[in-house]
C-alpha cells in the first residue's frame, strides 16, 4: 500500500512511451491531491499514463526528491515521420496518448501499430454465382459462366432464348448458369444434332390398305382422298362437316367424295355462288307490277291501285266498291284508269293495252298516223312538204327542221300543200 509523505523513486522503471522529465524523488504529499489517485508504485511495474503498470523485471526503490512532475508524452508521429509510411497500405500516423496508430488505406485494417490487407473473399462479399479473387487493398468478383451481373449480384442467362448449340429440332431446357438440348420424340441425337426417324423404314408401321408416309419427326397413314385413318381403319370423310360449299349451296356427301350445287336462284360451281338477278329477265313479272330482285329469289308485288299474284295477274282495283271509295256527302266515286299514257283498260277486269291515239285521228289532213306502242307519230305526206320531221313522242307537236333552213319550226298540224316539192 503506497501511503502519502512516503518518498518513492523512478530510476528502475520502464517507461515506455514516456519520457523523465526530472529523476528526482519525490512524495505523494507534494502531489495535488486531483493527481494522487492515478498515482500507483507497485513492485515490477512500469508508469504509463501516470499510472505504474506491470512491467517485465525490476522495480522501483526509493530515492529522494524534489517532487516534479516526471513524465510527458511521446509524439512517436513527429519524431520519426517515416514510422508508418513505409508500411504497405497507409495513409498516415495517428499519436495517441503512450502509442500511435497508422491509419489506413480502402482494403486495409489496423493491426495496432501497422495496417494488413482485408481479405474480402473470406467474407464472402461476391454473389454465390461469383469467383472472387482476393488482392492487396482491392478484390475482384467475376461471374461464373451462363451468368451476367457485376459480381455481386449475378442473374442467370437463359440460354434458350439467344442462339446456342442446341439443334433446330431439339427442345431447349435453361438450368441455373447452363442448358440441355432434348431431342423430341421422333428423332433422335445428343440434342445438339437431331435426326428425323423415319417410322416407315419399320414394317408394319401402317395397315397393307394405306400408304406410310413418312413426316419430319412423325408419320402419317394415308387412306386416299376422301378418307382418313382412325388408327387402325380408313373411314370417310364427311366433307360437309367442313363447310367446304358456299353457304348459298347444298353439300352432298359420299364415299371419298362430295358434291356442291348451288341453291335456287344462285349460279355457280358450288362452291361460290352467286345471286341471279330474275328482274334482269323480261317478263318475269306482271306489266302493273314492281320486279324487286331478293338473295336467291324475286318478288312481283302489284302497282298500287292494283292487286294480283304480280306475275301473271294485276288487276285493277274498284276502291268505290268498298265504302263508296270513302267519298262521303253522296258524292259520286269513280274509279280511274290507272293505266300510263298510251294505253288504256277495256274492261275493269281486264289489264291495259296500248290504246291507238290514230283512231282520234290527231294528225292534220295532210299528214299520216302510225299507231306506237304507248304512243304514235304524224309524217306530212310526201307531196305536200320537203321538209324532213322529228316526232317527239308523248306530245301534240311535230317539230320540222328544214334541211336548209333549220329555224323553221312548224307545228304538228302545219302540213301545207304549198310548199316546194322534191
Amino acid at each position: 500500500m503506497i501511503t502519502h509523505n512516503t518518498t518513492y523513486c523512478l530510476t528502475c522503471c520502464t517507461l515506455s512511451s514516456f519520457q523523465v522529465k526530472s529523476l528526482n524523488a519525490f512524495t505523494l504529499s507534494s502531489v495535488p491531491q486531483r493527481k494522487t489517485r492515478s498515482f500507483s508504485f507497485l513492485r515490477n511495474s512500469r508508469f504509463i499514463l501516470g499510472q505504474l503498470l506491470p512491467d517485465k523485471g525490476g522495480w522501483c526503490h526509493s530515492i529522494s526528491g524534489n517532487g516534479n512532475y516526471l513524465c510527458l508524452d511521446v509524439d512517436e508521429c513527429s519524431e520519426n515521420p517515416r514510422v508508418c509510411s513505409s508500411l504497405p497500405g497507409t495513409t498516415g500516423c495517428v499519436n495517441l496518448p503512450g502509442t500511435y496508430r497508422c491509419s489506413c488505406k480502402t482494403g486495409y485494417e489496423s493491426s495496432g501499430q501497422g495496417c494488413v490487407d482485408v481479405d474480402e473473399c473470406a467474407n464472402r462479399i461476391c454473389s454465390q454465382f461469383a469467383k472472387c479473387e482476393n488482392s492487396l487493398g482491392s478484390y475482384k468478383c467475376t461471374c461464373n459462366s451462363g451468368f451476367v451481373g457485376n459480381g455481386l449480384a449475378c442473374v442467370d442467362i437463359n440460354e434458350c432464348n439467344e442462339r446456342n448449340e442446341c439443334d433446330p429440332q431439339a427442345i431447349c431446357i435453361n438450368r441455373m448458369g447452363s442448358y440441355e438440348c432434348s431431342c423430341p420424340d421422333g428423332f433422335v441425337g445428343d440434342g445438339r444434332k437431331c435426326d428425323d426417324i423415319n417410322e416407315c423404314a419399320r414394317p408394319n408401321t401402317c395397315p397393307s390398305t394405306t400408304t406410310c408416309v413418312n413426316t419430319n419427326g412423325s408419320y402419317y397413314c394415308d387412306c386416299g382422298s376422301g378418307y382418313t385413318f382412325n388408327g387402325t381403319k380408313c373411314i370417310d370423310i364427311n366433307e360437309c362437316d367442313e363447310k367446304k360449299c358456299s353457304p348459298n349451296a347444298t353439300c352432298t356427301n359420299s364415299p371419298g367424295s362430295f358434291t356442291c350445287q348451288c341453291l335456287k336462284g344462285y349460279i355457280g360451281d358450288g362452291f361460290a355462288c352467286e345471286d341471279i338477278d330474275e328482274c334482269s329477265i323480261p317478263s318475269q313479272c306482271h306489266s302493273n307490277s314492281i320486279c324487286m330482285n331478293l338473295p336467291g329469289s324475286y318478288s312481283c308485288p302489284c302497282k298500287v291501285g292494283y292487286s294480283g299474284n304480280g306475275i301473271s295477274q294485276c288487276n285493277d282495283i274498284n276502291e268505290c266498291l268498298v265504302n263508296n271509295g270513302g267519298c262521303r256527302n253522296k258524292t259520286l266515286c269513280q274509279d280511274i284508269n290507272e293505266c300510263e299514257v298510251g294505253y288504256y283498260r277495256p274492261a275493269s277486269n281486264m289489264a291495259c293495252v296500248d290504246m291507238d291515239e290514230c283512231k282520234n285521228k290527231p294528225c292534220h289532213t295532210n299528214a299520216t298516223c302510225l299507231n306506237t306502242i304507248g304512243s304514235y307519230s304524224c309524217s306530212c305526206n310526201p307531196e305536200n312538204t320537203v321538209l324532213t320531221t322529228h316526232t317527239i313522242v308523248h306530245s301534240i307537236f311535230i317539230v320540222s327542221f328544214n334541211l336548209l333552213e333549220p329555224e323553221l319550226i312548224f307545228e304538228l298540224n302545219m302540213c301545207h300543200e304549198t310548199s316546194v316539192k322534191q
